[in-house]
């Protein structure tokens, strides 16, 4: 499958065969998950070191 069909302008015929993508576009999932998972991990820790009872003095 073409990313676009142009059947009135001939772009298909102007435009050379390896130029054209012929599969799917796909996502590097695990890339996703690193970046969500450390994003997580900072939350996390600015979140228990803000709750830490630790060594506060008042």
């Amino acid at each position: 499958m073409k990313a676009a069909d142009y059947p009135d302008a001939g772009l298909e015929q102007m435009v050379p065969d390896p130029f054209w993508i012929e599969e799917e576009c796909k996502y590097d999932i695990p890339a996703m998950y690193g970046i969500s998972h450390w994003w997580f991990q900072r939350q996390q820790f600015y979140i228990e070191r803000h709750t830490s009872e630790g060594d506060r003095s008042t």
